[in-house]
């Protein structure tokens, strides 16, 4: 029932404002919290059942939403939304203990997704995925604790051009295609 009455506090939250925010909202999924994140307990790799949520939300001048901060007491896991003048999504970043932790996504003017990077401890991990403004796949790093394993970079049409694995470091074998 908790989680039922949080989910209605939190839509009354998210569609107040001026007409122009009906663009905004579309863009942000479950209502801009990912709960499953928001309420995981990294520590215990359980759910916090009874976290309360922060929400801070900064406006421009123009009455579009700047920025929103999402916090749990609980969990002390947070996410942290900002936005273009234009209501389009800017970034969206997870943290734990203020620490970048979880998916992070940068996006462009137009809505289209930048970057799409993972993070865990703050330290980068998995797929870093950047992007063109017209949404095709321009380079991929792959990193494990932190450190660059793979590059590979790809042409306007999204093909792969340039790879690269890297040891320690180094570059231990790479290839033009």
């Amino acid at each position: 029932m908790k989680p039922l009455i949080i989910f209605f506090i939190l839509a009354c939250v998210f569609s107040c404002g001026n007409n122009s925010q009906d663009s905004v909202r579309e863009n942000i999924p479950v209502l801009g919290i990912d709960t499953q994140h928001i309420m995981r307990n990294e520590t215990d790799d359980s759910y916090a059942k009874n976290s309360t949520f922060d929400t801070i939300t900064e406006y421009y001048e123009n009455g579009s939403r700047k920025s929103i901060i999402v916090k749990s007491d609980e969990s002390r896991a947070s996410q942290r939304l900002k936005f273009y003048k234009n209501g389009q999504k800017k970034s969206e970043n997870h943290y734990l203990n203020d620490t970048l932790n979880g998916p992070s996504f940068t996006y462009y003017k137009n809505g289209q997704i930048e970057l799409s990077k993972n993070y865990k401890m703050g330290k980068p991990e998995g797929e870093s995925l950047w992007y063109r403004t017209n949404g095709v796949l321009r380079e991929k790093i792959i990193e494990k604790n932190g450190e660059i394993t793979w590059v590979g970079k790809y042409n306007e049409h999204g093909k792969l051009i340039y790879e690269a694995l890297f040891e320690d470091g180094k570059v231990i074998n790479s290839q033009v295609y």
